[in-house]
């Protein structure tokens, strides 16, 4: 438990009627190039791809995101990490416009869920993440407590985003995305050694 800044309110549970958590390790791929190779050797691959550009496409686990025209994310679980591996170095193979690079250990993730998780998120990004602007299915790069970050609203899920953020920021973020909920925040490594609401302009 711990107090409200400026009042004498202990605080113990969540502020909104949202769950955050740091997902798994994802297999987390990236493509770039020119947007008709990246089709090319998408379809190639056996993916899915998406009809238009910050918009994602899920097929049998694997959800292909296509962050502007020449930038794809290829996100999965950790289990089919190999299998995409072989599938892309083929598909790839061929392309003298595009390639792609394994990048799981650069990403952490994290699943912000919950009638109020636009709540949490809308205090750090400055996108509009309301269902009509960011409708399920979306993704965009963007800035998310002064850091890179790219959000997605999961196919078929309303009240679920996904969060990517650098894994040397991962610790900063978490505590962030607790702090906006009204919850204890803890120090992570990389993260500043006071909570966010003790820090003064």
């Amino acid at each position: 438990p711990r107090r409200r800044p400026g009042s004498g309110e202990v605080m113990t549970k969540p502020r909104y009627a949202a769950m955050v958590s740091r997902l798994p390790r994802l297999a987390v791929f990236e493509a770039r190039g020119v947007a008709e190779t990246l089709e090319v050797a998408i379809r190639k691959a056996r993916l899915p791809w998406p009809t238009a550009f910050n918009k994602v496409a899920g097929s049998a686990g694997v959800d292909v995101a296509r962050i502007g025209p020449k930038r794809v994310l290829i996100i999965a679980s950790a289990e089919l990490e190999d299998s995409l591996a072989v599938r892309l170095e083929k598909a790839f193979s061929a392309a003298v416009a595009a390639d792609f690079a394994m990048l799981s250990d650069s990403y952490v993730s994290f699943s912000i869920g919950g009638a109020d998780a636009e709540q949490i998120l809308r205090q750090g990004a400055p996108l509009d993440l309301s269902p009509k602007a960011f409708p399920p299915g979306s993704i965009a790069g963007t800035e998310l407590w002064a850091t890179t970050a790219i959000i997605a609203r999961l196919p078929g899920l309303e009240l679920t985003f996904r969060v990517l953020v650098d894994a040397s920021y991962a610790g900063y973020i978490e505590n962030w995305l607790a702090f906006a909920n009204g919850l204890p925040s803890s120090s992570k490594p990389g993260t500043m050694l006071r909570p966010p609401g003790s820090l003064k302009p």
